[in-house]
């Protein structure tokens, strides 16, 4: 066998691991992405309800302070120069979700800055349930997928090397 050769076999074994591990990181982030955005919302309802918080002052905080501050950071700034919260939102970059979530997302923020904080408390809070739902079974579905990533990247890898020694 040649050095050529080898050296071709471990770099197809090392890139079909490499692509598996890239992709491993990026299921776990979706499902950390959709942790973050949920804790977020039950801080903004705690925030709404107890201390009556104006959405505009929500955003700034959880821009601070939050799990996904990139996210509220822009929404914030938007709010600040004028806009409102649906179109600050509208304008922002998301977080990587499933589908589901982003209707959930974009369902509360069209329906946000209309009522009473009581009315404004318990839409995030319907929210942030169907996202905690969500989250856990993305979370489980992240999990499984993750574990047959690794395995058939490795094995892809291992079926390269072979196929070019």
């Amino acid at each position: 066998m040649s050095a050529a050769r080898t050296i071709a076999a471990i770099s197809a074994f090392g890139a079909c691991a490499l692509y598996g591990a890239v992709r491993k990181a990026r299921t776990k982030g979706e499902a950390a992405a959709l942790g973050g955005i949920t804790e977020d919302l039950m801080e903004a309802e705690r925030m709404v309800r107890l201390a009556r918080s104006p959405l505009t002052s929500i955003a700034g905080e959880l821009a601070k302070a939050g799990k996904s501050q990139l996210f509220w950071r822009s929404i914030h700034e938007k709010m600040l120069a004028g806009s409102s919260l649906f179109k600050a939102y509208s304008s922002t970059p998301k977080p990587c979700m499933n589908g589901e979530a982003g209707q959930v997302l974009d369902g509360l923020f069209s329906s946000l800055g209309r009522g009473d904080a009581e009315t404004e408390s318990k839409r995030i809070r319907l929210a942030a349930e169907r996202l905690g739902a969500l989250f856990s079974e993305t979370e489980k579905r992240a999990s499984e997928k993750c574990r047959l990533t690794s395995s058939l990247s490795v094995l892809a890898g291992a079926a390269a090397a072979l196929l070019l020694i």
